[in-house]
C-alpha cells in the first residue's frame, strides 16, 4: 500500500465526532492558554525548571523524563504547549468516544469545557512539564478506551494507566 492510500484510508476512518472534537479543543485551547504559551510567566518552581531534566522518579514519576523528552528539557512554551494542545485534544477526541457523544453542539462543549477548565488552566502555569502531565491525560483516556473497544482492551488499558500514572498520579481518578 502506497503512503497515500494509507492517509487515504485512515482520513476514512476517522469519525466527524473525533474531528470536532479535536480542532474545538485546539483552537479553543489556543485562544484561552495563549498568553501562557506566548510569555513566560516563571512561578517558584519555574525559575528553578529553565532547565529541567524531568527526573522526578524519587517522587513516583518514572515515566515524565520519557513523557517531556520529545519537547527537550528547555522551557519552550511554544513548543511544550503546542504539543500539550495536541495531547490534550486528541484527549477530547477520546472522551468523546468513550462518552459516546454524537451531537456536533455536545462535542464542542464537551471539549470547550475541557481545555477551559480552571485545574488545567493552572498546568500551564508548569509550562516546564505540562506537555508531559498532558500526554498522562491522553493515556489514562486512552486507558479507558481500550478497555472498552478492544478485545482483552484491560491489558492494553492498564499498559496506558501504567504509564499514564508514571507521569502523574493525579490522572488516576481521569480513568
Amino acid at each position: 500500500m502506497s503512503p497515500s492510500n494509507f492517509f487515504e484510508s485512515l482520513r476514512g476512518k476517522i469519525k466527524p465526532e473525533w474531528k470536532s472534537a479535536f480542532f474545538t479543543a485546539f483552537f479553543l485551547g489556543l485562544l484561552i492558554h495563549l498568553p501562557a504559551m506566548v510569555g513566560d510567566f516563571p512561578n517558584h518552581d519555574g525559575l528553578d525548571s529553565l532547565y529541567f531534566n524531568q527526573n522526578m522518579i524519587t517522587s513516583g514519576r518514572w515515566f515524565l523524563m520519557v513523557a517531556c523528552g520529545p519537547s527537550s528539557f528547555y522551557t519552550l512554551p511554544w513548543l511544550i504547549g503546542l504539543m500539550g494542545l495536541c495531547y490534550l485534544s486528541l484527549g477530547a477526541a477520546v472522551l468523546t468516544d468513550v462518552l459516546e457523544v454524537k451531537k456536533p453542539w455536545a462535542v464542542m462543549v464537551i471539549s470547550g469545557l475541557l481545555v477551559s477548565f480552571p485545574s488545567l488552566a493552572s498546568t500551564f502555569a508548569y509550562v516546564f512539564t505540562l506537555d508531559g502531565y498532558l500526554l498522562g491525560f491522553l493515556l489514562a483516556c486512552l486507558s479507558v478506551w481500550c478497555g472498552k473497544n478492544l478485545p482483552k482492551g484491560w491489558f492494553f488499558g492498564g499498559l496506558c494507566l501504567g504509564f499514564s500514572m508514571g507521569i502523574y498520579q493525579a490522572y488516576l481518578p481521569v480513568a
